[in-house]
């Protein structure tokens, strides 16, 4: 069931989007509030369930993490279990990591 979030509720987590380490004083003071019913709301949003986590945004060329691309293969016949019978693109490729199958209708995956 949504929960019911009003103006200030929704500059906080506007605010804590671009920047959740930012300290209580300093998003009190982003969204027009001192700080002892900033951080009361702060709590109230995280025990809610509005305010799942806080985590951390990488730049991926200054980590050496690259872009990872799905891929969508379709087989015109049934083929054994991957990855041994991936077409070339997926197989030969230097920055294959793995391959994933789905159950069901789905068809297997290429993740670079």
């Amino acid at each position: 069931m949504p929960v019911s979030l009003d103006a200030i509720d929704r500059r906080i987590l506007r605010a804590l989007q671009r920047n959740a380490r930012m300290s209580n004083v300093e998003l009190a003071n982003e969204v027009g509030l001192s700080p002892s019913p900033c951080l009361r709301r702060v709590k109230i949003l995280e025990e809610s369930g509005v305010i799942e986590q806080y985590v951390a945004v990488l730049n991926g060329p200054k980590a050496g993490v690259g872009l990872t691309v799905f891929v969508r293969v379709w087989f015109k016949t049934r083929i054994p279990p991957l990855p041994s019978n991936l077409p070339k693109p997926c197989a030969n490729s230097p920055k294959w990591s793995n391959a994933i199958s789905l159950p069901g209708n789905a068809t297997p995956s290429c993740a670079w």
